[in-house]
């Protein structure tokens, strides 16, 4: 089938007209992927996205309607599309899970999706909420969310759980039945209202996991890892990527994640207008909704970071984006959460096969450890890994405290891998 392209522009979408064939003609977009705009025979402009999903071993196509143009303006339009982008990452088939909670709406039934809204609504003001909502969304709506609620059981959520530690991810269905304790816990205990409302009387995954005695059982905490790259694991993992055939903005990131010592999802969404690089002295600023303790964090950039920085600005494939590493797909949101992750995976896979794998989060533990090993004292070190202080002066943190030392602790370790990757 044809494809035809316009300029994102309201002069070319107000020009745009049916070309003759079908019953509409679909125009799309560079660098907006997903984003169409359909027009009828009749004239009649639609913003819709289109988006595939492998489901049952199938490929199925869907299309979402987002509103009519020009009532839908070219800013709302790439807004909606990238929030729905959004929700297809985390949930998967978002027409089939939507259609399923209507369904159960037109019975005249409250659903999981419903109180699961209702639960992050109210709970906004905690700090990782975002991350909370974001998982169960992905695991617990698509096999949960058309469900009242008061009928969910416990075996529905271990039969959740036993699909995520299928697939290797223990940690997150220890979340998962931790996250749904406190879901319900919170609707009982907090809002006896809420929970009439929905008929809930009890905590389906209250005794998941449990054992009779003891702590343990099947979602156990998971024992913190230990992997540690030493100088000479470093210096071959980071030949081995940069020779391989990932992005350029992937490896720029994995390699970030080593040298700032920050979380992996903290550099994948790093904003441009959060990092200083012309400063006196080069810092980023992780604003508090990136962060996971909710608090802004400031990361002194040493001689190496911000390198990376300047490189993955130049190489960016959208200089527009307000993004540095930015999805092929939509400029408007960051490589998926799976990409680093996966990079580092394939890297073990195909090239490092006879180093001991160590994952995107293990590069943090090994700029931690090396950072010790310079002699860098441990609350610096915490402090630069942006811990949670503990006592009363946690209440009261300013990001200037320990900047001097930070920067002293980041520019030591870069200093060494200096010296390693030679």
């Amino acid at each position: 089938m044809l494809q035809r392209y316009l300029d994102f522009t309201d002069r070319s979408v107000r020009a745009a007209t049916f070309a003759g064939l079908g019953n509409e003609t679909e125009y799309r977009f560079e660098n907006l992927a997903g984003l169409v705009l359909h027009v009828s025979k009749g004239g009649r402009k639609t913003w819709k996205v289109h988006y595939s999903i492998q489901k049952d071993g199938v490929r199925k196509k869907r299309k979402v309607k987002i509103g009519p143009y020009p009532a839908t303006t070219l800013v709302q339009a790439r807004k909606k599309s990238s929030d729905l982008f959004e929700r297809v990452a985390i949930e998967g088939d978002v027409v089939a899970n939507d259609g399923a909670r209507l369904a159960a709406r037109a019975k005249g039934r409250l659903t999981f999706a419903d109180l699961l809204d209702e639960y992050l609504e109210a709970r906004k003001g905690l700090a990782r909420i975002g991350e909370v909502g974001r998982e169960l969304r992905k695991d617990a709506i698509p096999a949960l969310g058309a469900k009242h609620p008061a009928l969910i059981t416990a075996g529905d959520i271990d039969e959740v759980g036993r699909a995520i530690f299928g697939r290797g991810a223990e940690a997150m269905a220890s979340r998962l039945v931790m996250n749904l304790k406190a879901l319900y816990n919170f609707v009982i205990l907090d809002r006896p209202s809420m929970a009439e409302r929905y008929g809930i009387t009890s905590n389906p995954a209250a005794m998941l996991g449990r054992r009779r005695r003891g702590s343990g059982g099947s979602y156990a905490k998971p024992k913190a890892r230990e992997r540690v790259l030493d100088d000479a694991e470093i210096a071959e993992w980071w030949r081995a990527l940069e020779e391989s055939d990932k992005r350029l903005g992937t490896k720029q990131a994995l390699q970030l994640v080593l040298v700032t010592a920050q979380r992996p999802g903290e550099v994948r969404r790093a904003r441009k207008q959060d990092r200083h690089l012309t400063a006196a002295e080069p810092y980023w600023m992780i604003p508090g909704e990136h962060s996971k303790n909710g608090r802004q964090h400031y990361v002194p950039l040493s001689h190496l970071a911000v390198k990376l920085f300047s490189d993955a600005r130049k190489a960016s494939a959208d200089a527009s984006s307000a993004l540095i590493f930015p999805s092929p797909k939509n400029a408007d949101v960051p490589i998926g959460n799976v990409v680093l992750p996966s990079a580092q995976r394939d890297l073990f896979v195909n090239t490092l096969k006879s180093m001991t794998p160590a994952t995107v989060h293990d590069l943090r533990r090994s700029a931690a450890t090396g950072m010790r090993r310079q002699g860098i004292n441990r609350d610096t070190v915490g402090m630069v890994l942006n811990h949670k202080a503990k006592g009363v002066t946690a209440e009261h943190y300013d990001w200037h405290d320990g900047a001097k030392e930070k920067r002293a602790a980041l520019d030591a370790w870069a200093r060494h891998l200096s010296r390693v990757l030679r």
